[in-house]
Parts: C-alpha cells; structure tokens; sequence
C-alpha cells in the first residue's frame, strides 16, 4: 500500500527513491528501487548508476535490484 501511494503522490519520484534508498531500513530501500524501475521519465544513466551501486550486494535488496537490471537491460547500448 506504502508502495502504490508512493507512485501515485510523488511527482518527483527520483527524489523520494533516493530519499528512500538512503533509509537504514530495507523495506524503505527496497520501495525506493520499485519507484526507480516503475518511472521511466528517470533517466537510464541515474537508473544503472543504483544498479551499479552498493545496493547490488545488499541481500535485502537483491530482488528489486534484479528487476531493475531487467528493466533497463533493453535500454543499454555497446
């Protein structure tokens, strides 16, 4: 629910996902990355920038950092 409200009343999602992925807390994070791979008005460079981030390792995260390597692997060039 947190999440969906989160796509809905954010009009500057890039803001509120890096707001969020500096949270100490997972769930926080992990909602922030789902703002991340559900906006595509975030440019393809900030998007593989989290992707590349630290948040990789992080076993709390890894699902949603997988989805976001999904998402913007159509989008990359050579």
């Amino acid at each position: 629910m947190l999440r969906d409200s989160a796509m809905l009343a954010s009009t500057d999602r890039l803001r509120l996902s890096q707001r969020w992925i500096a949270s100490p807390h997972a769930l926080f994070r992990r909602i922030g990355l789902h703002l991340v791979i559900e906006s595509p008005s975030i440019d393809i460079i900030e998007r593989c920038a989290l992707a590349r981030s630290e948040l990789l390792y992080n076993p709390n995260t890894k699902h949603e950092v997988f989805r976001l390597l999904a998402a913007v692997a159509p989008e990359l060039t050579s």
